[in-house]
């Protein structure tokens, strides 16, 4: 994604108060995600080795995803945030 430069992990609430938002509430829900994205890397790990080996990642780019996050999932959050304007 073209945006994840700008985009690191809790600079949001920064973005959003310098916007003209108030009140910015950030929770973060990777525990709960975690869960899905296991099962998610699980199916999708044997297209993801196959792909690898014969050089067709563009052609399985959900299971690339999957396996990629589930991979390195110490790297990534997913939150909600919330704010006022």
């Amino acid at each position: 994604m073209p945006a994840f430069n700008e985009f690191t992990w809790g600079s949001m609430p920064e973005k959003l108060v310098t916007a003209g938002f108030y009140g910015v509430f950030v929770k973060d829900i990777t525990p709960h995600i975690l869960p899905m994205l296991k099962q998610f890397a699980t199916v999708a790990r044997l297209p993801y080795r196959i792909a690898r080996l014969l050089r067709l990642q563009k052609h399985v780019i959900n299971a690339m995803s999957a396996v990629e996050l589930w991979d390195n999932r110490e790297l990534i959050r997913y939150n909600i945030i919330t704010a006022h304007k």
